[in-house]
Protein backbone atom coordinates (compact mmCIF):
# COMPACT_ATOMS: atom_id res chain seq x y z
CA UNK A 1 0.00 0.00 0.00
CA UNK A 2 1.27 3.78 -0.56
CA UNK A 3 2.03 5.95 2.10
CA UNK A 4 2.07 9.70 0.33
CA UNK A 5 -1.27 11.48 0.95
CA UNK A 6 -3.27 13.48 -1.70
CA UNK A 7 -4.93 16.33 -0.85
CA UNK A 8 -7.86 18.73 -3.24
CA UNK A 9 -9.56 20.80 -0.96
CA UNK A 10 -12.15 24.02 -2.51
CA UNK A 11 -12.34 27.97 -0.64
CA UNK A 12 -15.58 27.62 1.39
CA UNK A 13 -17.76 29.50 4.08
CA UNK A 14 -15.09 31.97 5.91
CA UNK A 15 -12.51 31.50 2.79
CA UNK A 16 -14.49 31.66 0.03
CA UNK A 17 -13.95 34.69 -2.17
CA UNK A 18 -16.93 36.28 -2.34
CA UNK A 19 -15.57 40.01 -2.83
CA UNK A 20 -13.01 42.12 -4.71
CA UNK A 21 -10.61 42.29 -1.74
CA UNK A 22 -10.96 38.88 -0.84
CA UNK A 23 -9.63 38.29 -4.37
CA UNK A 24 -6.92 40.78 -3.43
CA UNK A 25 -6.30 39.25 -0.47
CA UNK A 26 -5.97 35.37 -2.05
CA UNK A 27 -3.56 37.16 -4.24
CA UNK A 28 -1.24 38.45 -1.65
CA UNK A 29 -0.95 35.35 -0.20
CA UNK A 30 -0.54 33.29 -3.39
CA UNK A 31 2.15 35.55 -4.79
CA UNK A 32 3.78 36.12 -1.54
CA UNK A 33 3.09 40.06 -1.86
CA UNK A 34 3.26 40.62 2.01
CA UNK A 35 7.24 39.72 1.48
CA UNK A 36 7.64 37.29 4.85
CA UNK A 37 11.19 36.87 6.13
CA UNK A 38 11.38 33.58 4.51
CA UNK A 39 10.61 35.19 0.91
CA UNK A 40 12.03 33.99 -2.25
CA UNK A 41 10.76 34.13 -5.89
CA UNK A 42 12.47 30.96 -6.32
CA UNK A 43 10.34 29.20 -3.56
CA UNK A 44 7.00 30.67 -5.85
CA UNK A 45 6.32 28.99 -9.61
CA UNK A 46 3.75 30.76 -11.49
CA UNK A 47 2.32 28.15 -14.09
CA UNK A 48 -0.93 29.61 -15.07
CA UNK A 49 -1.20 33.35 -14.87
CA UNK A 50 0.85 36.60 -14.27
CA UNK A 51 2.26 38.33 -10.70
CA UNK A 52 -1.02 39.81 -11.12
CA UNK A 53 -3.78 37.55 -9.37
CA UNK A 54 -6.28 39.87 -9.52
CA UNK A 55 -6.02 41.03 -13.34
CA UNK A 56 -6.21 37.53 -14.29
CA UNK A 57 -9.46 37.13 -13.30
CA UNK A 58 -10.40 39.76 -14.40
CA UNK A 59 -9.36 39.05 -17.54
CA UNK A 60 -11.61 35.54 -17.27
CA UNK A 61 -14.30 37.50 -16.96
CA UNK A 62 -13.63 39.55 -19.97
CA UNK A 63 -12.92 36.55 -22.23
CA UNK A 64 -16.11 34.59 -21.11
CA UNK A 65 -19.12 37.05 -20.58
CA UNK A 66 -17.96 40.23 -22.08
CA UNK A 67 -20.18 38.92 -25.49
CA UNK A 68 -23.09 37.74 -23.34
CA UNK A 69 -23.53 40.93 -21.22
CA UNK A 70 -23.78 42.62 -24.32
CA UNK A 71 -26.21 40.32 -25.74
CA UNK A 72 -27.96 40.47 -22.49
CA UNK A 73 -28.14 44.22 -22.33
CA UNK A 74 -29.54 44.46 -26.23
CA UNK A 75 -32.86 42.69 -25.03
CA UNK A 76 -33.07 44.98 -21.81
CA UNK A 77 -36.02 48.20 -22.16
CA UNK A 78 -34.70 49.34 -18.79
CA UNK A 79 -31.79 50.95 -18.27
CA UNK A 80 -31.28 50.46 -14.71
CA UNK A 81 -31.54 46.22 -15.56
CA UNK A 82 -28.29 46.40 -18.07
CA UNK A 83 -25.03 45.24 -16.71
CA UNK A 84 -21.87 47.24 -17.30
CA UNK A 85 -19.41 45.47 -15.90
CA UNK A 86 -20.13 41.63 -15.09
CA UNK A 87 -17.17 41.64 -12.59
CA UNK A 88 -18.35 44.67 -10.73
CA UNK A 89 -21.74 42.81 -10.81
CA UNK A 90 -21.13 39.81 -9.55
CA UNK A 91 -18.53 41.35 -6.75
CA UNK A 92 -21.28 42.99 -5.45
CA UNK A 93 -24.02 39.77 -4.97
CA UNK A 94 -22.27 38.58 -1.97
CA UNK A 95 -21.36 35.21 -3.68
CA UNK A 96 -17.88 33.07 -5.02
CA UNK A 97 -16.91 35.54 -7.91
CA UNK A 98 -13.98 32.94 -7.70
CA UNK A 99 -12.81 29.45 -6.49
CA UNK A 100 -9.40 28.52 -5.10
CA UNK A 101 -8.32 24.69 -5.14
CA UNK A 102 -5.49 23.99 -2.96
CA UNK A 103 -3.83 20.78 -4.12
CA UNK A 104 -0.70 18.81 -2.18
CA UNK A 105 0.76 15.47 -2.32
CA UNK A 106 2.61 13.98 0.75
CA UNK A 107 2.79 15.23 4.81
CA UNK A 108 5.46 17.49 6.43
CA UNK A 109 7.35 13.89 7.71
CA UNK A 110 7.56 12.42 3.63
CA UNK A 111 9.34 15.77 2.56
CA UNK A 112 11.19 15.79 4.84
CA UNK A 113 12.77 12.96 3.99
CA UNK A 114 12.42 14.27 -0.09
CA UNK A 115 13.73 17.81 0.38
CA UNK A 116 16.63 17.26 -2.35
CA UNK A 117 12.95 16.07 -4.54
CA UNK A 118 10.94 18.89 -4.39
CA UNK A 119 11.66 20.78 -7.78
CA UNK A 120 10.02 17.61 -9.44
CA UNK A 121 6.47 18.99 -8.29
CA UNK A 122 6.69 21.35 -11.20
CA UNK A 123 5.96 18.12 -13.48
CA UNK A 124 3.48 16.92 -11.49
CA UNK A 125 1.37 20.08 -10.51
CA UNK A 126 2.11 21.08 -13.98
CA UNK A 127 0.71 17.67 -15.52
CA UNK A 128 -2.09 18.09 -12.87
CA UNK A 129 -3.04 21.55 -14.25
CA UNK A 130 -3.07 20.82 -17.98
CA UNK A 131 -5.32 17.41 -16.41
CA UNK A 132 -8.01 19.45 -14.70
CA UNK A 133 -8.60 22.14 -17.46
CA UNK A 134 -9.25 19.13 -19.43
CA UNK A 135 -11.76 16.98 -16.76
CA UNK A 136 -13.27 20.43 -15.75
CA UNK A 137 -13.60 22.34 -18.71
CA UNK A 138 -16.00 24.74 -16.70
CA UNK A 139 -13.88 26.03 -14.37
CA UNK A 140 -11.61 28.45 -16.61
CA UNK A 141 -8.47 28.89 -14.29
CA UNK A 142 -6.89 31.97 -14.09
CA UNK A 143 -3.91 31.21 -11.80
CA UNK A 144 -1.86 28.71 -10.58
CA UNK A 145 1.37 28.63 -8.76
CA UNK A 146 3.20 26.73 -6.43
CA UNK A 147 4.40 27.00 -3.29
CA UNK A 148 7.77 25.53 -1.87
CA UNK A 149 8.71 27.75 1.06
CA UNK A 150 6.47 25.81 3.19
CA UNK A 151 7.19 22.15 4.67
CA UNK A 152 5.19 20.56 1.97
CA UNK A 153 5.11 21.80 -1.89
CA UNK A 154 1.50 22.84 -2.71
CA UNK A 155 0.14 24.14 -5.43
CA UNK A 156 -2.92 27.19 -5.53
CA UNK A 157 -5.19 27.08 -7.96
CA UNK A 158 -7.86 30.33 -8.62
CA UNK A 159 -10.58 30.01 -11.48
CA UNK A 160 -13.54 30.96 -12.41
CA UNK A 161 -16.53 28.68 -12.24
CA UNK A 162 -18.57 29.18 -15.39
CA UNK A 163 -22.16 27.70 -15.87
CA UNK A 164 -24.11 27.49 -19.04
CA UNK A 165 -27.25 25.89 -17.65
CA UNK A 166 -29.47 29.32 -17.18
CA UNK A 167 -33.13 29.47 -18.46
CA UNK A 168 -33.58 33.23 -17.55
CA UNK A 169 -31.19 36.23 -17.03
CA UNK A 170 -27.97 35.72 -18.54
CA UNK A 171 -27.22 32.65 -20.87
CA UNK A 172 -23.93 31.98 -19.36
CA UNK A 173 -23.12 33.41 -15.63
CA UNK A 174 -20.69 32.37 -12.83
CA UNK A 175 -21.99 29.46 -10.46
CA UNK A 176 -19.88 27.86 -7.92
CA UNK A 177 -22.53 25.54 -6.96
CA UNK A 178 -23.65 24.33 -10.51
CA UNK A 179 -19.78 23.56 -11.11
CA UNK A 180 -18.36 22.00 -8.18
CA UNK A 181 -20.98 19.87 -7.55
CA UNK A 182 -20.98 16.48 -5.09
CA UNK A 183 -20.78 14.88 -7.92
CA UNK A 184 -18.17 16.40 -9.43
CA UNK A 185 -16.26 16.70 -5.99
CA UNK A 186 -16.61 12.63 -5.94
CA UNK A 187 -15.89 11.90 -9.82
CA UNK A 188 -13.11 14.21 -10.94
CA UNK A 189 -10.78 15.73 -7.32
CA UNK A 190 -10.83 12.94 -5.66
CA UNK A 191 -11.49 10.22 -8.82
CA UNK A 192 -10.16 11.02 -12.64
CA UNK A 193 -7.64 13.71 -11.61
CA UNK A 194 -6.47 12.41 -8.18
CA UNK A 195 -5.57 8.89 -10.38
CA UNK A 196 -4.07 10.53 -13.12
CA UNK A 197 -2.06 12.36 -10.77
CA UNK A 198 -1.17 9.56 -8.82
CA UNK A 199 0.60 8.47 -11.79
CA UNK A 200 2.73 11.32 -12.80
CA UNK A 201 3.88 11.56 -9.12
CA UNK A 202 4.75 7.87 -8.64
CA UNK A 203 6.66 7.94 -12.13
CA UNK A 204 8.91 11.01 -10.71
CA UNK A 205 8.62 9.74 -7.25
CA UNK A 206 8.64 6.18 -7.26
CA UNK A 207 6.09 6.30 -4.48
CA UNK A 208 2.38 5.90 -5.04
CA UNK A 209 -0.43 7.34 -3.25
CA UNK A 210 -2.47 6.09 -0.46
CA UNK A 211 -6.05 4.59 -1.20
CA UNK A 212 -8.65 6.86 -1.17
CA UNK A 213 -10.93 6.35 1.75
CA UNK A 214 -14.48 5.39 1.74
CA UNK A 215 -17.43 7.97 2.69
CA UNK A 216 -18.39 11.43 1.64
CA UNK A 217 -16.17 13.81 0.23
CA UNK A 218 -15.43 16.73 2.15
CA UNK A 219 -15.70 20.58 0.89
CA UNK A 220 -12.35 21.57 2.72
CA UNK A 221 -11.93 25.12 3.30
CA UNK A 222 -8.89 26.56 3.22
CA UNK A 223 -8.86 26.86 7.01
CA UNK A 224 -9.94 23.26 7.47
CA UNK A 225 -6.62 22.79 5.06
CA UNK A 226 -4.41 24.31 7.34
CA UNK A 227 -4.98 22.56 10.35
CA UNK A 228 -6.63 19.04 8.99
CA UNK A 229 -4.59 15.57 9.50
CA UNK A 230 -4.47 13.50 7.25
CA UNK A 231 -6.57 10.79 8.62
CA UNK A 232 -7.52 8.63 5.42
CA UNK A 233 -5.94 5.61 4.95
CA UNK A 234 -4.99 4.62 1.40
CA UNK A 235 -4.45 1.11 0.22
CA UNK A 236 -1.39 0.91 -2.26
CA UNK A 237 -2.61 0.83 -5.98
CA UNK A 238 -1.31 -1.88 -7.88
CA UNK A 239 0.23 -0.19 -10.88
CA UNK A 240 0.50 -2.34 -14.12
CA UNK A 241 3.71 -2.05 -16.50
CA UNK A 242 1.75 -0.71 -19.13
CA UNK A 243 -0.12 1.68 -17.47
CA UNK A 244 3.40 3.38 -16.03
CA UNK A 245 4.77 2.90 -19.86
CA UNK A 246 1.83 4.57 -20.58
CA UNK A 247 2.55 7.96 -18.42
CA UNK A 248 6.13 7.79 -19.65
CA UNK A 249 4.81 8.14 -23.23
CA UNK A 250 2.76 10.42 -22.47
CA UNK A 251 5.53 12.62 -20.65
CA UNK A 252 7.88 11.48 -23.65
CA UNK A 253 5.56 13.07 -25.98
CA UNK A 254 4.86 16.51 -23.90
CA UNK A 255 8.23 17.03 -23.69
CA UNK A 256 8.58 16.45 -27.26
CA UNK A 257 5.93 18.70 -28.07
CA UNK A 258 7.58 21.15 -25.65
CA UNK A 259 10.91 20.62 -27.69
CA UNK A 260 8.95 21.97 -31.14
CA UNK A 261 6.82 24.26 -29.44
CA UNK A 262 10.12 25.54 -28.21
CA UNK A 263 11.99 25.48 -31.71
CA UNK A 264 9.02 26.88 -33.44
CA UNK A 265 9.26 29.82 -30.37
CA UNK A 266 12.91 29.98 -31.62
CA UNK A 267 12.59 30.43 -35.15
CA UNK A 268 9.95 33.46 -34.17
CA UNK A 269 11.98 34.93 -32.33
CA UNK A 270 15.08 35.09 -34.30
CA UNK A 271 12.82 36.24 -37.35
CA UNK A 272 11.28 39.32 -35.07
CA UNK A 273 14.95 40.08 -33.99
CA UNK A 274 16.04 40.04 -37.65
CA UNK A 275 13.01 42.56 -38.38
CA UNK A 276 14.31 44.51 -35.22
CA UNK A 277 17.49 44.78 -36.47
CA UNK A 278 16.27 45.81 -39.76
CA UNK A 279 14.16 48.46 -37.91
CA UNK A 280 16.95 49.58 -35.80
CA UNK A 281 18.92 50.46 -39.22
CA UNK A 282 16.57 51.73 -40.47
CA UNK A 283 15.34 54.41 -37.36
CA UNK A 284 19.48 54.80 -37.08
CA UNK A 285 19.44 56.14 -40.56
CA UNK A 286 16.10 58.01 -40.27
CA UNK A 287 17.84 59.23 -36.78
CA UNK A 288 21.56 60.61 -39.02
CA UNK A 289 19.26 61.89 -41.18
CA UNK A 290 17.65 63.96 -38.80
CA UNK A 291 20.79 65.08 -37.05
CA UNK A 292 21.82 66.40 -40.59
CA UNK A 293 18.82 68.74 -40.86
CA UNK A 294 19.30 69.55 -37.33
CA UNK A 295 22.65 70.68 -38.09
CA UNK A 296 21.66 73.02 -40.43
CA UNK A 297 18.83 74.34 -39.20
CA UNK A 298 21.87 75.31 -36.52
CA UNK A 299 23.63 76.76 -38.99
CA UNK A 300 20.51 78.63 -40.87
CA UNK A 301 19.96 79.88 -36.97
CA UNK A 302 23.26 80.69 -36.69
CA UNK A 303 23.17 83.11 -39.79
CA UNK A 304 20.07 84.56 -39.14
CA UNK A 305 21.14 85.40 -35.57
CA UNK A 306 24.28 87.24 -37.41
CA UNK A 307 21.76 88.60 -39.76
CA UNK A 308 19.50 90.30 -36.71
CA UNK A 309 22.39 91.12 -35.11
CA UNK A 310 23.78 93.47 -38.11
CA UNK A 311 20.11 94.72 -38.93
CA UNK A 312 19.86 95.68 -34.85
CA UNK A 313 23.23 97.45 -34.93
CA UNK A 314 21.61 99.65 -37.94
CA UNK A 315 18.39 100.03 -36.64
CA UNK A 316 20.13 101.24 -33.78
CA UNK A 317 21.86 103.53 -36.14
CA UNK A 318 19.31 104.58 -37.77
CA UNK A 319 17.90 105.07 -34.79
CA UNK A 320 20.72 107.89 -33.43
CA UNK A 321 19.96 109.43 -36.45
CA UNK A 322 16.57 109.83 -36.14
CA UNK A 323 16.82 111.43 -32.76
CA UNK A 324 20.03 113.72 -34.20
CA UNK A 325 17.44 114.79 -36.77
CA UNK A 326 14.82 115.11 -34.34
CA UNK A 327 16.60 117.57 -32.07
CA UNK A 328 18.23 119.21 -35.01
CA UNK A 329 14.14 119.85 -36.16
CA UNK A 330 13.50 120.88 -32.63
CA UNK A 331 16.06 123.31 -33.01
CA UNK A 332 15.31 124.56 -36.47
CA UNK A 333 11.76 124.69 -35.15
CA UNK A 334 12.96 126.60 -32.34
CA UNK A 335 14.85 129.36 -34.59
CA UNK A 336 11.67 130.00 -36.30
CA UNK A 337 9.73 130.81 -33.96
CA UNK A 338 12.58 133.04 -32.79
CA UNK A 339 12.62 134.46 -36.31
CA UNK A 340 9.49 134.69 -36.59
CA UNK A 341 8.89 136.61 -33.38
CA UNK A 342 11.61 138.86 -34.66
CA UNK A 343 9.87 139.84 -37.25
CA UNK A 344 6.55 140.69 -35.81
CA UNK A 345 8.50 142.76 -33.85
CA UNK A 346 10.08 143.93 -36.98
CA UNK A 347 6.54 144.74 -38.64
CA UNK A 348 5.77 146.63 -35.48
CA UNK A 349 8.76 148.34 -35.42
CA UNK A 350 8.17 149.27 -39.77
CA UNK A 351 4.60 150.13 -38.57
CA UNK A 352 5.27 152.16 -36.11
CA UNK A 353 8.02 154.68 -38.14
CA UNK A 354 5.57 154.72 -41.50
CA UNK A 355 3.08 155.76 -38.53
CA UNK A 356 5.54 158.52 -37.90
CA UNK A 357 6.69 158.90 -41.22
CA UNK A 358 2.75 159.87 -42.05
CA UNK A 359 2.94 162.30 -38.85
CA UNK A 360 5.80 163.87 -40.51
CA UNK A 361 4.46 164.21 -44.30
CA UNK A 362 1.33 165.59 -42.97
CA UNK A 363 3.19 167.93 -40.94
CA UNK A 364 5.63 169.28 -43.40
CA UNK A 365 2.57 169.52 -45.55
CA UNK A 366 0.64 171.89 -42.77
CA UNK A 367 4.25 173.73 -42.47
CA UNK A 368 3.85 174.78 -46.43
CA UNK A 369 0.26 175.21 -45.78
CA UNK A 370 1.25 177.86 -43.23
CA UNK A 371 4.07 179.50 -45.28
CA UNK A 372 2.04 180.25 -47.95
CA UNK A 373 -0.77 181.49 -45.70
CA UNK A 374 1.90 183.52 -44.29
CA UNK A 375 3.18 184.65 -47.50
CA UNK A 376 -0.07 185.66 -49.00
CA UNK A 377 -0.69 187.55 -45.17
CA UNK A 378 2.68 189.18 -45.84
CA UNK A 379 2.81 190.28 -49.16
CA UNK A 380 -0.25 193.06 -48.85
CA UNK A 381 2.04 195.12 -46.24
CA UNK A 382 4.61 197.49 -46.94
CA UNK A 383 7.64 196.60 -47.26
CA UNK A 384 9.82 197.51 -44.21
CA UNK A 385 6.64 195.87 -42.32
CA UNK A 386 6.52 193.37 -44.08
CA UNK A 387 10.14 192.70 -44.67
CA UNK A 388 10.27 192.80 -40.81
CA UNK A 389 7.76 190.58 -39.85
CA UNK A 390 8.47 187.81 -43.02
CA UNK A 391 12.84 187.68 -41.58
CA UNK A 392 10.62 186.97 -37.93
CA UNK A 393 8.49 184.65 -39.44
CA UNK A 394 11.28 183.51 -42.36
CA UNK A 395 13.51 182.95 -39.23
CA UNK A 396 11.19 181.00 -37.42
CA UNK A 397 10.15 178.67 -40.74
CA UNK A 398 13.91 178.08 -41.26
CA UNK A 399 14.21 177.02 -37.64
CA UNK A 400 11.16 174.88 -37.51
CA UNK A 401 12.09 172.99 -41.18
CA UNK A 402 15.59 172.37 -39.83
CA UNK A 403 13.85 170.35 -37.12
CA UNK A 404 11.79 168.85 -39.64
CA UNK A 405 14.68 167.70 -41.50
CA UNK A 406 16.49 166.15 -38.98
CA UNK A 407 13.77 164.25 -37.39
CA UNK A 408 13.26 163.20 -41.35
CA UNK A 409 17.18 162.06 -41.14
CA UNK A 410 16.17 160.13 -37.63
CA UNK A 411 13.39 158.48 -39.19
CA UNK A 412 15.56 157.32 -42.40
CA UNK A 413 18.32 156.11 -40.60
CA UNK A 414 16.06 153.88 -38.18
CA UNK A 415 14.41 152.59 -41.25
CA UNK A 416 17.83 151.90 -43.17
CA UNK A 417 18.96 149.92 -39.61
CA UNK A 418 15.44 147.89 -40.24
CA UNK A 419 16.44 146.82 -43.50
CA UNK A 420 19.64 145.89 -42.39
CA UNK A 421 18.51 143.83 -39.96
CA UNK A 422 15.89 142.26 -42.23
CA UNK A 423 18.93 141.50 -44.63
CA UNK A 424 20.22 138.96 -42.12
CA UNK A 425 17.04 136.47 -41.93
CA UNK A 426 16.19 133.94 -44.94
CA UNK A 427 12.92 132.54 -45.38
CA UNK A 428 11.89 130.43 -48.53
CA UNK A 429 15.30 131.22 -50.06
CA UNK A 430 14.32 135.16 -50.05
CA UNK A 431 15.50 137.68 -47.26
CA UNK A 432 12.93 139.38 -44.73
CA UNK A 433 13.83 142.37 -46.24
CA UNK A 434 12.71 140.81 -49.73
CA UNK A 435 9.64 139.53 -48.42
CA UNK A 436 8.62 142.73 -46.19
CA UNK A 437 9.24 144.97 -49.64
CA UNK A 438 7.00 142.21 -51.77
CA UNK A 439 3.81 143.12 -49.36
CA UNK A 440 4.22 146.45 -47.94
CA UNK A 441 7.66 147.65 -48.93
CA UNK A 442 6.81 149.24 -52.29
CA UNK A 443 5.03 151.91 -49.97
CA UNK A 444 7.59 152.66 -47.70
CA UNK A 445 10.04 152.94 -50.53
CA UNK A 446 7.71 155.51 -52.70
CA UNK A 447 7.42 157.55 -49.61
CA UNK A 448 11.33 157.58 -48.90
CA UNK A 449 11.90 158.37 -53.16
CA UNK A 450 9.53 161.51 -52.36
CA UNK A 451 11.14 162.47 -49.50
CA UNK A 452 14.81 162.50 -50.91
CA UNK A 453 12.81 164.48 -53.96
Amino acid sequence: MGKVSYTAHISNRNSSITSKSKLQGVAKHNLRKYKSDEYSMDNIKIIRGTEDLYQDVKNVYHQEFDEVIKEYNEKQKRADRKIEDYFDHVANLEQDMAVEIIFQFGDKEFWKDHEELKDRMHFVYSYLTSQLEEMLPDFKIASAVIHYDEASPHMHVVGVPVWSGAKKGLRKKVSKRNVFTSKTLADILQGKLREEAGKCFEYHFDEELKEKGKGRNHDLSVVEYKVAKETQTLDRVNKELEENVGVLIEVNQAVSNGRDELKRVKNETDELLANGNAEIEKLADHSKALGHEVSELEDRKNFLGKEVLEKEAKKKSLDEEVAILEDKSKYLDEEVSKKEMMLDIADMTLAQKEEELNVSAERMQRNLQEAETLYKKYASLPLSDRHYRSMEDMFALTQRVSELEEENRQLRGLLQKAYDFMKNFLLDGKTLLDKFLETIGERVQQIFTDKKR
